[in-house]
């Protein structure tokens, strides 16, 4: 796994260039009226601006060291009201277009589907894209760990204290493989017979409150196997996650270690709370796709994990990878 990070690393300005020509493709078939200042004018929707503030918010308190476990379950909450439930109260034209439309699902998978039939892609898919790649190069996952309401709701359910051999941590390898099967199948489907399968598992689709059957039961499934595992949706089926997986290979501000700091407690490893956690290496930085939650800077006994940019590397301090 280390090794397959380390080629990861190696090219990763390839592999982001490819991933940000790869969602292109589909906004290249704008109609020339469709460009210009209105981009822009979709910036200042305040979906838009409300997601950049609470990821400055997200990188702030995780720069500072105040996130513990409280304030953490705090911030999910308010995350999962805002953006997820906000939109649907008479509060006029601020609340309704906090609307989670399109959810990071469709934000992936529509372009495609517009692209097959021969229709221009929305402006505001491009506006949303934007703002999440900008802030995942700014911060580790900003906008997954301290925007999305499905990503909120997961973790605050994982978040339910229950016996420990009931937590399951899943190898990343494998979440991650299946992940990306299913984006390849979501390509397979949609060109040859026209179908998204994303909409049949999507727990995004609950918060458009028309309480469909398939709506609701996906939501349930995420969230009761969201007891036992950290954020399974995330880190096993969303086409968003897996791209800002790939571009936070560049992310300025992630999980680092203090130069000095490390005693090799292995506190930082021990938790079983999310796949991350297998593999602190590096010197210390978190992999291999870490949701900015915070945890294990707050089991670190020595506050020797922090979210930062990159400094100096400490000579002779690095750990293998564990367990991914």
């Amino acid at each position: 796994m280390q090794h397959n990070l380390s080629v990861l690393k190696s090219h990763r300005f390839s592999i982001i260039i490819g991933v940000i020509m790869l969602f292109s493709l589909p906004l290249m078939g704008q109609s020339p009226e469709a460009a210009g200042p209105v981009f822009w004018d979709f910036l200042l929707r305040s979906r838009l601006w409300m997601t950049a503030v609470f990821s400055i918010i997200g990188l702030i308190m995780l720069n500072r060291g105040w996130v513990t476990r409280k304030v953490r379950a705090a911030a999910l909450l308010i995350v999962a009201f805002i953006f997820g439930v906000l939109y649907v109260l008479p509060l006029g034209t601020f609340a309704s277009s906090l609307a989670p439309h399109p959810s990071p699902v469709c934000l992936v998978a529509r372009p495609y589907q517009f692209l097959l039939a021969g229709r221009a892609v929305p402006l505001m898919f491009m506006a949303l894209i934007s703002v999440i790649v900008l802030l995942n190069l700014l911060g580790n996952k900003l906008f997954c760990g301290w925007v999305c309401p499905v990503g909120a709701l997961q973790e605050l359910v994982n978040l339910i204290p229950l016996p420990r051999k009931w937590k399951i941590v899943i190898p990343f390898r494998f979440s991650n493989g299946v992940r990306i099967l299913v984006f390849l199948a979501f390509f397979v489907f949609l060109f040859s017979s026209g179908v998204m399968i994303y909409e049949y598992f999507s727990p995004f689709e609950f918060f458009h409150f028309g309480f469909e059957g398939l709506a609701i039961a996906a939501l349930a499934v995420v969230l009761l196997l969201s007891l036992f595992i950290f954020r399974p949706f995330c880190y096993f089926l969303c086409p968003l996650g897996l791209i800002t997986w790939v571009v936070e290979q560049t992310a300025l501000f992630r999980v680092r270690l203090r130069k000095g700091a490390c005693r090799d407690c292995r506190s930082c490893v021990s938790d079983t709370y999310c796949p991350a956690v297998q593999a602190i290496i590096d010197d210390c930085e978190v992999r291999p796709d870490c949701f900015a939650c915070g945890r294990c800077m707050e089991l670190c006994p020595d506050g020797g994990l922090r979210f930062k940019l990159p400094g100096k590397k400490q000579p002779g301090k690095s750990r293998p990878a564990d367990g991914a």
